[in-house]
């Protein structure tokens, strides 16, 4: 991002760029929900079309072989830096009977592609007197990213949903991967386990108001809970405690690693820090600046914590 135009709370429109109210432009990238005003428009720096090449993989799991499924989550998240470093990035999926994998690689062509997959597709090969049932395991080339997104199923939308995250951290995946294979197929959990590409972590941490933990997370783990239309609060409830349970089991693995603010539970016992993390001080300063009364209200963002949760002011 290279510029953004803001209306702030006094009706001011505003220019926020590197040379321009530059604190607020450091704020606005990644320091979370519309709490310093409302953008009107975003100039980006973009780039050429390049090709790519996807990876599909899938698997079943017959009942009662939780002992091959550990073993497939297991290799799969040791193979994380691996992947990283090739320059890809991936989404796993895990509920416990089954594992989706779907991996991209900008720029990466088939050779490249077959060469970091074939190993992985061959390891869960040899699982299947052990329950598991590889379904799909295949490169694709496209010549770029949006004939790639055409080619990606529909997703449905509309249903009654809740997540929490994390952000791992690479050291953490690197020294505990086969905690958190046992963690996942022992706790049953289903989760989005998502790899991202390396670049990030070559950026100045100081650089934006995104939280630090950004800049050497691996993975963002997703946790979702769906419950079905007029479920009582009883069961809503029980579905926002597996989260929380989840979340915190996570913590004793990767103490003090953040989360992603827009796949995020609003129900987190220390949003400062999960979400800001050591920026939170400076972003309050540049919210206060901008936003001297408090108008742009944020659940669990900068400066929430002067508002209840039904949006009274506590201060």
């Amino acid at each position: 991002m290279l510029q953004f135009t803001v209306v702030t709370s006094s009706g001011a429109h505003l220019t926020a760029s590197a040379h321009s109210h530059p604190d607020l432009f450091w704020a606005l990238r990644g320091g979370g929900g519309g709490t310093y005003g409302i953008v009107t428009s975003v100039t980006y720096k973009s780039y050429p079309e390049m090709p790519l090449t996807s990876n599909l993989f899938s698997a079943s799991i017959t009942p009662n072989a939780s002992s091959g499924y550990k073993k497939l989550v297991t290799e799969y998240i040791r193979l994380n830096p691996a992947i990283s470093d090739a320059g890809w990035v991936g989404y796993g999926l895990f509920d416990g009977i089954s594992f989706t994998l779907l991996g991209f690689g900008v720029g990466a062509d088939q050779a490249q592609a077959r060469a970091l997959w074939d190993p992985y597709h061959a390891f869960a090969a040899t699982l299947a007197e052990e329950g598991v049932q590889v379904n799909l395991a295949i490169t694709t080339p496209y010549s770029s990213w949006y004939d790639w997104y055409k080619a990606l199923p529909s997703v449905p939308a509309g249903y009654n949903t809740e997540v929490g995250s994390r952000l791992l951290p690479r050291s953490s995946i690197e020294r505990d991967y086969e905690r958190y294979g046992n963690l996942i197929v022992d706790r049953n959990f289903n989760v989005t386990w998502s790899i991202m590409a390396g670049a990030a972590a070559q950026v100045d941490p100081e650089s934006t108001g995104l939280t630090p933990a950004w800049r050497s997370a691996l993975v963002n783990l997703d946790f979702t809970e769906v419950w079905p239309e007029g479920a009582p609060i009883s069961e809503i409830q029980r579905r926002r405690d597996n989260i929380k349970t989840r979340i915190r089991l996570v913590e004793e693995i990767a103490p003090g690693s953040g989360s992603y603010f827009n796949e995020a539970s609003l129900y987190e016992d220390d949003p400062k820090r999960v979400f800001f993390g050591s920026h939170y001080d400076r972003l309050k300063v540049i919210k206060d600046r901008y936003d001297p009364l408090a108008m742009f209200v944020v659940a669990e963002g900068v400066g929430s914590d002067q508002w209840d949760v039904d949006l009274n002011c506590r201060v």
